[in-house]
Parts: structure tokens; sequence; C-alpha cells
């Protein structure tokens, strides 16, 4: 699965002639790339399913500051249902954090994050969990354009917005 997504970051990045006029082998890019990734991944936070909410969004930040978004915690009560505000390359998303344990997340994130975009004036509003999503939740989500993903999914942010609205990325 790796080298598919690495195939298409090639594709997207190298241009046709090769990487300073030479002959790359896709192999050899591909060892490169997941070289790099391995390195990037023990660099990751550590996840720790005892941490309280408010430790998860600062979590939820610090990965998303890993993949190269402006990402910042709000203020914790009176946030409008926007934990953290991430900004990259133009592009601001509120998001709301639910830490959960055993419960899936409700249509209530979906709803908080919905009026915390319009209070924030942000670009898309996006829900991060540990846990999963309650169908309700799912229909409201894809109703209201707002995002619902898992935080192992962070690192493909970019794609994922890229591939669920108008939005793209230069990277």
């Amino acid at each position: 699965m790796w080298n598919i997504e690495i195939l298409k970051f090639i594709n997207k990045k190298v241009p046709s002639n090769g990487i300073i006029g030479q002959h790359i082998e896709e192999t050899d890019v591909i060892r490169f790339v997941n070289d790099l990734i391995s390195v990037e991944k023990e660099e990751e936070p550590s996840f720790d399913d005892v941490l309280d909410g408010y430790e998860y969004e600062y979590y939820c930040a610090e990965l998303l500051r890993m993949y190269e978004w402006d990402a910042r915690v709000t203020q914790g009560s009176g946030d409008q249902g926007v934990d953290v505000i991430a900004t990259k390359e133009g592009v601001s998303i509120g998001i709301q954090c639910k830490m959960y344990h055993a419960n899936p997340v409700g249509n209530k994130a979906v709803q908080e994050i919905s009026s915390g975009i319009v209070h924030y004036k942000l670009d898309l509003g996006v829900v991060i969990t540990n846990d999963r999503y309650t169908k309700s939740a799912k229909e409201l989500a894809e109703s209201t354009g707002v995002l619902l993903i898992h935080h192992d999914e962070i690192f493909n942010l970019d794609e994922l917005i890229e591939e669920n609205t108008n939005i793209e990325f230069e990277n």
C-alpha cells in the first residue's frame, strides 16, 4: 500500500526528467521514502489511551504540526465547538477532538464543529477521534461537509481534504 502512495507522490512531485537530471529507479525512491517514513514515525508523539480530552486535543495538534499544519489548541471552555484551529497553504480548518473509550462519536460533535466553522469563518470542519462514529454522525457529516477521521489518518489529511472537497494543496 505504501508503494502505491509513494509512486503517486513521485508522479506528482518528481519532474519527468528525474531529480537533478539523473535517472532514478523507482525502487530506489521507494526505499528512500520508506526510510524517511520510518524516521518520521519514530518521532510521532505516542498515543496513550488514558489521555483526557484536553490532552488529546494537544496530541492531535502535535500530529497536525508534524504534517506541516500550523495548529493551535483553542481556549477550552467557550471554544464554540472548535478544539483546534489549523491552517496550511491558506486553508483553515476547525477540529473537534473526541477521546472516547468504548462509545462511538455521535451527532453532537458534528453539530458543534459545523457551528464552530461558521463562528470562526473557517474553510472546513473535521472531527478526529480515537474511536469510531455512529451511523447518524456519518450521515450528518456527509450532508454538512464535515470530515470524520481517526487520529491515525492525520498523516493523510491533505489528501482526504482534496478527495472530499474542492480544496487543493500544492504539496
